[in-house]
């Protein structure tokens, strides 16, 4: 009797697990799987990344509230700060600012103004800051678009310098402050900085050391000065 109560019982579970779907395990079926799964990942990531982008793009490096697109703009900067403004207060917010860097020989991040109509999209570290949602000068600011205050743009000046002490100076006393002082170096054969300055009317835009020295914040004839434009 316990012999066919025996065979009942396990023809019920065979009959169960017969009934039951089956889980076949093949391999290329589980590799195709995986592969449509990791290709719908990346196509989602992308997604994501492409709208960041984009947004980011949309946000900043777009066209200011006046229309202006800056020709020479590629750097779009850090998400944070970035604003279309007013900086030079002529009526229109065509200036962008945003926070970069590192870059440019600087290590760490800094508040940078793309100026309408300069032919550069940076400003160097504390030329403007970022004050309650506004660009305002900083402690460091000499000039708009690198022009000197009476609108003068130095034709062979492409070395800006150190960003301490630059300074736009009258020192041919021609009563225009025309000439760009600011230290440089090493180079040119030097391997100190100095304080050098490019002086307008000028084919160089160095000075050589001791020319032009920094006495208590004034910029003063050294001991090898020997006359303007000496050097072209």
């Amino acid at each position: 009797m316990r012999f066919f109560v025996l065979l009942f019982v396990l023809g019920c579970v065979l009959a169960g697990v017969a009934g039951r779907p089956q889980v076949v395990f093949d391999g290329q079926e589980l590799a195709e799987s995986f592969g449509q799964t990791q290709a719908h990942l990346f196509a989602a990531a992308d997604t994501v990344s492409n709208t960041a982008e984009f947004d980011i793009l949309q946000s900043g490096c777009g066209t200011s509230p006046n229309g202006y697109d800056n020709p020479v703009l590629t750097d779009c900067g850090y998400p944070d700060g970035r604003i279309w403004d007013d900086a030079r207060g002529v009526g229109k917010f065509n200036d962008y600012g945003r926070w970069v860097g590192p870059g440019l020989g600087f290590p760490g991040r800094w508040y940078s103004v793309a100026l309408e109509g300069c032919p550069r999209q940076n400003t160097m570290p504390n030329e403007f800051l970022l004050r309650n949602s506004r660009i305002v000068p900083g402690p460091k600011f000499s000039s708009y678009c690198g022009e000197s205050p009476h609108g003068y743009t130095n034709p062979v000046l492409t070395d800006w310098g150190h960003p301490t002490d630059r300074k736009w100076l009258d020192l041919q006393v021609s009563g225009r402050r025309n000439d760009y002082g600011r230290w440089v170096g090493p180079g040119l054969g030097f391997p100190f900085e100095w304080y050098s300055v490019a002086l307008e009317g000028c084919r160089s835009q160095n000075t050589a050391p001791g020319e032009f020295i920094l006495d208590q914040g004034r910029v003063v004839k050294g001991p090898t000065f020997s006359g303007f434009c000496v050097h072209g």
